[in-house]
Formats: structure tokens, C-alpha cells, sequence
């Protein structure tokens, strides 16, 4: 709590309540109405105002859950204050659903599958198709893209470029893996490209007392127009990454629904971006550190049999 207290002198705000801390922002009540984000100044109020606009942008009437939305964003030193409406309802995790009984768990669990898949009726006029929202450039590179294909087999080569040393040391046939996926994203069918979220997990969802998802949280890192079944992939990997819950079988559960939406062409493909996100994210903390849990996740991923029969 020290940590916290020192971060709201330096703002000049002692007296918040501390919600939460994510990736990139620690979060505190402002009022009953109102968050307050921060962040350092390395993510770019260019960036942050982009956030906002995106959000302003979102028609979310086919949808039953809200998005966020931006009121304000200023810089007070090293930090950038970001002031978000307050969303309704509570955030799950993985320390919680450590305590749900199954019957919860598969209530929330079937509200998620359903969200997931509504992701894509929501519709936006800010982004074009393969427009990355974020302009940091960590996973897709911000330019323009031909299409959805081009996006992620830049981002593949960018990716193994900048890390070929460590990829050829920890990946079988490494060069020969890159060159198959490419070659299979270019012969993807897509069809129509819709909105991605791209970060879609638990933690970035908030459920009512029912276990029914009432707002998703956190565009941007990977938001983008491309896919569905990529945010569907990832979204399903995201719902136990780790294995963390023991009592119950939450990917086996998830996977299963989603097995019910989708055709098999469509399943095989998840399996491919599932190789394909653990390329791209392997090093998404900065590090290579092979006792990295995210790093190590993603390596043993790119070995796994189990995925790369889909080649």
C-alpha cells in the first residue's frame, strides 16, 4: 500500500481508494461515478486520446454489455491521469473462481462464450480493416495493411526478426515454423473482417450477482478489424491460461462451447493463431528470461504437437 500512497502524492491525490492494477495502469474511485487510471508517460497521450476516441466511436446497441468511456486525460509529471466513467458490476479472477462452486463457474463461464462471440456486432467507423488501435507498435506495427493476412504475417516477421537468436535457440526448426505460418494465413479464407478486442480474459470482464458479464474493459493492445476467430481463439486460451483453477475444467468447459459455434475449419484455425499469438507475445514483458511464466508458456506452445499438427 506504501507504493500506492507514494504514487498518490505524487499526484496530489492522497485519499483514493485503490480498485485494482493492470497491465499497463494502477486504478482508483475517484466517486461513485468515476475511476481514475494511471499510467506512465511511456504509453503517450497520443495514444491515450486515440483510446478515448475509439471508445466515443463503439456502437454497442447489439450487444448486452457496456464499454468504457474516457471523460478526460491529463499529464501531471511522470504520470498520465485518465478519467473513466465507472462500469458496473465486479471483475472476476482467478483468485476468485478458485472459491465458485461449478454451477457458478459454468454460468459465468457461458456468459463469457456468449460475449466473446458478440464482440464482432460491435460496430465502429474509427478503425479500418487491419488499422491497429495501438500505436506503440508491440505487437502489430501501426501503418496501413492491405487486409487482415497482411497484419499478422508482418507481425510474425517483425517479431522473428527482432528476436531470431532466442526463437532458433528455444523453437524446433524455428525458421521453417515462421515459414508455415505464413504460408497458412495466406490461405486463409477470412470473409468479412469485424471488431477485435484482442485481450479478452477474465480480469477484463465485470459480472452482475448472476455470474452474467455486464462490461468488458481494456481494448488496445491487440485491437484491431481483422478476424473473429482470432479473438474467439484467444479469448477461449485466455479463460485458464495457466491452469490455475484445479476444481474445475475451465478451457476443457469453455473450448466445448465454442466447439458448438464453430466449424472445424474455423477450429483449426483457432489452433493456428494460437501459434501465432504465442510468436508474437512471446517477449511482451521485454524479457526472454526462460523462467518468465508468460515467455515460457509461449515456447513450450511453439514445440507443442498438440498445435502444430495443424500446419
Amino acid at each position: 500500500m506504501k507504493n500506492y500512497q507514494k504514487l498518490l502524492a505524487e499526484i496530489n491525490m492522497p485519499n483514493l481508494k485503490f480498485l485494482g492494477k493492470g497491465m499497463q495502469s494502477t486504478v482508483f474511485e475517484l466517486d461513485k461515478d468515476y475511476v481514475l487510471k494511471i499510467y506512465g508517460v511511456d504509453i503517450g497521450i497520443k495514444n491515450l486520446k486515440r483510446l478515448k476516441s475509439f471508445y466515443e466511436s463503439l456502437d454497442t446497441e447489439d450487444v448486452t454489455f457496456h464499454t468504457p468511456l474516457l471523460t478526460d486525460i491529463k499529464e501531471v509529471g511522470t504520470k498520465l491521469l485518465v478519467t473513466e466513467k465507472k462500469l458496473q458490476g465486479r471483475c472476476p479472477g482467478m483468485d476468485a473462481f478458485k472459491d465458485f462452486p461449478a454451477t457458478s463457474l459454468k454460468k459465468y463461464l457461458s456468459s463469457y462464450v456468449e460475449s466473446l462471440f458478440s464482440i464482432q456486432r460491435i460496430k465502429t467507423s474509427f478503425l479500418n480493416i487491419a488499422e491497429p488501435l495501438d500505436l506503440t507498435g508491440d505487437f502489430f506495427t501501426h501503418k496501413s495493411y492491405k487486409n487482415w493476412e497482411e497484419l499478422i504475417t508482418t507481425a510474425l516477421k517483425v517479431k522473428y526478426f527482432k528476436n531470431q537468436d532466442i526463437f532458433d535457440l528455444k523453437v524446433k526448426n524455428a525458421p521453417q515454423l515462421i515459414e508455415k505460418l505464413i504460408n497458412k494465413v495466406q490461405s486463409f479464407y477470412v470473409g468479412n473482417n469485424y471488431l477485435i478486442h484482442g485481450d479478452f480474459f477474465p480480469a477484463n470482464t465485470m459480472i452482475n450477482e448472476d455470474m452474467k458479464i455486464t462490461s468488458l474493459l481494456d481494448f488496445g493492445i491487440l485491437t484491431t478489424i481483422g478476424d473473429p476467430i482470432f479473438d474467439i481463439a484467444l479469448g477461449a486460451t485466455f479463460s485458464d491460461m495457466y491452469g490455475q483453477v484445479t476444481h474445475f475444467k475451465i478451457k476443457e468447459f469453455v473450448w466445448g462451447l465454442v466447439k458448438e459455434r464453430i466449424s472445424k475449419e474455423d477450429y483449426d484455425r483457432t489452433q493456428i493463431y494460437i501459434l501465432i499469438y504465442s510468436f508474437i507475445s512471446a517477449n511482451m514483458y521485454r524479457t526472454n528470461d526462460p523462467t518468465d511464466g508468460h515467455f515460457t508458456w509461449c515456447i513450450n506452445n511453439l514445440n507443442n504437437s498438440k498445435f502444430l499438427k495443424f500446419l
